[in-house]
């Protein structure tokens, strides 16, 4: 079988309690949570992804699959697993899905085949709904045969004008039940298509941890990675990844920075496993940055987590999102 993501103290319904969530979101959206739970209880669901750490969906997971245990839902979270070449090429087709130029030769296409063929032969029967996130398992559905369960793919990104290496992983994923797209203005889905809009949560806000036992821990870690909060702070909130342009943000904070000499720049990234463009881009930014010493980049190895990742936002003068 595929291997299953254990969510550490997190997976046990008693740690999370829906009802302090209650006078952040209000009884509306809470109660009407609880009334669609009610409707899945037995359905037994699987969210399938490449990677238990670093990352968009690692992020979303980690904190959404305790919500939906504790609200008495059956789900799980299992990994697609491959060869570093293989995702090599899977985030090659991450970019073509956005529109850059890619053409995958048969050795490329071959391998992503190959690697989706043996995950679905380890893929369990036992489950009434798939969710498969990103490109790495796209092509799960059409390898896993017949069987009952519905199937949701979730791409992560907005589809831009697709290149040659974006055909590979659509047409593998017509079979899929819904795929879901995080932008209202993509462009129109061909006939037979499965696309609809969903937009799923991504960042956690800091909430009231500036006035909380938490606001000095935090001031004293943004300190601690070398940040003067008497200074005017930028920030930006990403992958390393060319379509975050980490490059075009450190030039636009030297355009700003001749104007406001005190200003700096915080880029903080979540480097994730199933990424390997990521290692390139924090080197190209690195480099880019030089050795200016109010370019701060940071990132979940460093121990920067979602609460740091809040009080950094909270923190800024500017949060830029390029």
């Amino acid at each position: 079988m595929l291997p299953r993501v254990s969510i550490g103290r997190h997976c046990c319904a008693a740690s999370v309690n829906l009802e302090n969530h209650r006078r952040l979101v209000g009884d509306e959206l809470i109660d009407e949570i609880r009334s669609l739970a009610g409707d899945l209880k037995g359905v037994r669901i699987c969210h399938v992804n490449a990677t238990a750490f670093g990352g968009g969906v690692a992020e979303l997971l980690s904190r959404h699959l305790p919500l939906l245990q504790a609200l008495g839902l059956s789900v799980e979270w299992r990994l697609i697993h491959g060869e570093p070449e293989f995702f090599t090429v899977t985030k090659a087709f991450h970019n073509a899905l956005q529109g850059a130029e890619y053409e995958p030769d048969e050795r490329a296409r071959a391998l992503y085949l190959e690697m989706n063929g043996k995950a679905a032969e380890l893929l369990e029967t036992a489950y009434d709904i798939f969710v498969v996130h990103d490109p790495q398992p796209a092509a799960l559905r059409h390898f896993a045969g017949p069987r009952d369960a519905r199937w949701i793919w979730l791409p992560h990104r907005q589809l831009g004008a697709q290149s040659e290496g974006a055909r590979l992983p659509r047409p593998l994923h017509r079979r899929v039940r819904r795929a879901g797209l995080h932008h209202a203005g993509v462009p129109p889905a061909p006939p037979g298509d499965p696309a609809r809009g969903l937009h799923p949560p991504r960042h956690r806000s800091a909430g009231d941890q500036e006035h909380g036992p938490l606001a000095r821990p935090l001031q004293t870690g943004i300190a601690d990675a070398g940040i003067d909060l008497t200074r005017p702070l930028l920030a930006q909130v990403s992958r390393f990844d060319p379509w975050k342009d980490p490059l075009g943000v450190v030039d636009a904070y030297r355009i700003v920075k001749r104007q406001i000499p005190e200003l700096q720049l915080v880029m903080v990234a979540s480097m994730a496993s199933d990424d390997p463009e990521g290692w390139s881009y924090f080197e190209r930014t690195a480099r880019r940055a030089g050795e200016d010493f109010d370019v701060h980049l940071l990132s979940n190895l460093n121990g920067v987590g979602n609460l740091e990742v809040g009080a950094f936002q909270r923190a800024s003068a500017v949060v830029v999102q390029k």
